[in-house]
């Protein structure tokens, strides 16, 4: 049962990210990605914080049955959603529409740069928050409820913040700047953490740096998922963008088993300054596609 209900819901991510994609228009999509963050955020609050507190009360049975009831309703708002524009239709085999997507992606120039940038520009974020929890709880000696707060309200707050501006910021911006200054920032907000390993526990501070970190990170992921919705070919849309999610993600699925090693060793300070150093090598990257970014368009589908 576990596994349809990941499956069912990671196929509904990819149909909502693609219909994103070919509704919106080039100027709409930044705002389009902060709208995702936010509603996101919103649901895992939901789903989270809400059904615990609606599951002591009533019991996890009618609990999850009114989550199911609150997808009914979002069928209304399917059906008087606009369509979007026709295109051509894809393979109707799955292995060629797969296989044509990755070859449409590879005909892009530099894509080796490309999917490197892709993969390395959330990744010193990734790991400065692999063991966030660890950190504060064991580290520093914070406890569940301060921890708590500040990740599920400061965070919470934080990160629909700096989605809503990195949205607004991107109508004004090309996405190449909106890119590399939130990149920058996401990289220097990692410096919280160093100061946060050095002064120790200090709850007013633990915000401060919260909300720095998760602000800035929601700037740089609203600029990412615009960037990524600039390079599907409509045709593709959901496989690519399904694609290009799953290789932005590749590097943090070896960050964990790495981190503790480094933390070990190393200790949090010389950590946290590595975090700082791993986002480098995106920006240098970005720096190289420099030309290629803002016109980056798909290439004519075979």
């Amino acid at each position: 049962v576990a596994l349809l209900i990941a499956f069912f819901s990671a196929s509904q991510d990819i149909a909502i990210n693609a219909y994103q994609t070919d509704l919106l228009a080039p100027e709409e999509r930044g705002l389009g990605a902060a709208y995702n963050i936010f509603a996101y955020r919103i649901a895992a609050l939901v789903s989270g914080g809400l059904a615990l507190i609606l599951a002591d009360y009533i019991g996890w049975k009618i609990t999850y049955e009114l989550m199911a009831l609150l997808m009914v309703f979002s069928l209304f708002t399917t059906y008087q959603s606009p369509p979007s524009q026709e295109i051509l239709p894809a393979s109707p085999r799955f292995f060629d529409t797969i296989i044509a997507a990755w070859y449409d992606l590879l005909q892009r120039e530099k894509i080796t740069l490309l999917l490197l940038f892709i993969i390395f520009y959330k990744l010193g974020d990734a790991l400065a928050l692999s063991l966030m929890t660890y950190f504060l709880l064991h580290g520093l000696g914070f406890s569940l409820t301060e921890i708590g707060l500040a990740f599920k309200g400061v965070g919470f707050i934080a990160t629909i913040l700096g989605a809503l501006v990195g949205g607004i910021a991107l109508t004004r911006w090309n996405i190449y700047r909106a890119l590399l200054v939130f990149g920058i920032t996401q990289m220097f907000s990692n410096l919280m953490f160093v100061v946060l390993a050095v002064v120790g526990k200090q709850f007013t501070f633990l915000i401060i740096s919260i909300f720095i970190e998760n602000f800035c990170g929601g700037l740089s992921t609203a600029a990412l998922l615009a960037f990524l919705m600039s390079l599907c070919h409509q045709r593709y849309t959901a496989s690519q963008f399904a694609l290009l999610s799953a290789i932005a993600s590749l590097g943090r699925v070896f960050l964990g088993p790495v981190a503790s090693l480094m933390v070990s060793s190393i200790g949090w300070v010389p950590f946290y300054l590595w975090s700082c150093a791993l986002c480098l090598p995106g920006l240098i990257f970005l720096i190289l596609l420099k030309e290629k970014v803002s016109s980056y368009a798909p290439a004519t589908a075979n």
